[in-house]
């Protein structure tokens, strides 16, 4: 992956590394689809139109809600949409922690917070 400076990064790229690097261990990256089903579950009113258009770069300039919801969703502060400096320091601590998850050494993926745990409890009954 190519680095872009921060400042010229746009939502949709932002967006898009979320989905690729944001995800419990053991699954494949979230669909679009779970995301929204994720958050209309929790009372957004997101939809996959929507969320579709913003990963594309078709629509950039989403409302402080959807914003929220996404934060939400993918347990990053709101300003990773807005603040470059801020973006960065998150990116590079979800680069670190996508290496643990992928790492297979059980022992620090244990040790490691594991923010979807409640996602996992959520699709599979558990």
């Amino acid at each position: 992956m190519s680095e872009t400076p921060s400042s010229s990064r746009p939502l949709s790229e932002r967006l898009r590394f979320l989905f690729e690097y944001v995800y419990p261990r053991g699954r494949e990256p979230f669909t679009p689809t779970e995301v929204v089903d994720a958050i209309r579950r929790e009372g957004g009113s997101m939809t996959t139109g929507h969320l579709s258009q913003l990963m594309s770069g078709k629509r950039s300039n989403p409302g402080l809600g959807v914003l929220l919801e996404l934060a939400g969703f993918f347990h990053v502060p709101l300003d990773y949409f807005a603040d470059d400096e801020l973006s960065e320091e998150i990116r590079s601590d979800i680069i670190a922690g996508a290496a643990v998850r992928d790492s297979g050494n059980p022992g620090i993926a244990a040790r490691r917070y594991d923010p979807y745990r409640r996602y996992a409890e959520w699709t599979t009954g558990s």
